[in-house]
């Protein structure tokens, strides 16, 4: 299993208190194939970023490609309308 891309997006979930970002990641499943059920974890770390948890990732046959839609939490020193 790889990553084979990442990108922010303009879509938020989550409540006005706590809004959270919506980041694309691309996962391809390249192998082993004694991975059960295509199954991963997948983390968004770094700085100003908070992750609610880790995002399960499961049915992802081998040599699939497939988006998936990670929601993150944006944290201080970023605020809104910053890069």
């Amino acid at each position: 299993m790889r990553i084979t891309g990442v990108e922010s997006t303009d879509l938020f979930v989550g409540t006005a208190q706590r809004p959270l970002q919506v980041v694309r990641v691309t996962l391809e499943n390249d192998g082993p194939a004694n991975v059960p059920d295509g199954m991963a974890t997948v983390y968004v770390q770094g700085p100003g970023v908070r992750d609610p948890g880790p995002f399960g990732v499961t049915g992802l046959n081998l040599g699939e490609r497939k988006d998936f839609e990670i929601p993150v939490e944006i944290t201080v020193p970023y605020q809104s309308g910053s890069r």
